[in-house]
């Protein structure tokens, strides 16, 4: 959805500069949404590092976009930021050890992030185990419900978008990613909203 035509248009010059034979483009949200043969109009719900989008998707004999929203206000970046700081601020509550202040320690904790929240996904909470400069281990507890209210914001922009796009009243299929899941706290929120069937596209 964040691919205007201006950016297609330069992906397709990068394409052929590569000698890629490309005969056209298609929608990510149709194609997501065509082989799920529903009856009802879908929304289908994406995040990358600087955004969130929805789209919404007309079903029946055809299926056919209707209309993106794109919003710079969140995205992964933003939420892996939040969950730094709620982890750094446990940490040194608990052991006195701040995980930002050392910039190999943040960056290994950066890409224990999407560990961290799939698990307290699966479990409810996990454990951060850092070691520090000096090879000093480091342990916290970190919850679901810390993380799902450190994203609170990208999250109610995510829902923004999705209202947005929606027709008032009407029921409608809400197309996740299976890997948007795994951010904690995300599938207890879409699961409040009212008359929408949640589906879930398994990776592939």
């Amino acid at each position: 959805a964040a691919f205007s035509p201006r950016a297609l248009s330069d992906v397709l010059a990068v394409a052929q500069a590569a000698g890629m034979r490309t005969h056209g483009f298609v929608d990510a949200a149709v194609a997501t949404v065509a082989p799920l043969g529903l009856a009802r109009p879908a929304i289908v719900l994406e995040m990358g590092l600087f955004h969130v989008a929805a789209t919404a998707v007309e079903c029946g004999a055809t299926v056919r976009r209707r209309r993106s929203i794109v919003s710079r206000s969140g995205g992964l970046l933003d939420i892996c930021q939040s969950w730094l700081d709620v982890v750094s601020a446990a940490m040194v509550l608990r052991t006195r050890f701040d995980p930002l202040h050392d910039a190999a320690v943040e960056q290994r904790l950066f890409g224990e992030l999407p560990r961290l929240s799939a698990q307290t996904v699966e479990t409810g909470s996990a454990t951060v185990a850092l070691e520090g400069p000096a090879g000093e281990q480091h342990e916290v507890q970190i919850a679901r419900d810390q993380l799902a209210a450190a994203a609170a914001a990208p999250y109610r922009e995510l829902e923004r978008c999705l209202h947005e796009l929606r027709r008032a009243g009407a029921p409608v299929a809400v197309i996740v990613p299976q890997a948007l899941l795994a951010l904690a706290g995300l599938r207890e929120r879409l699961k409040t909203l009212s008359d929408c069937e949640l589906v879930v596209v398994p990776e592939g």
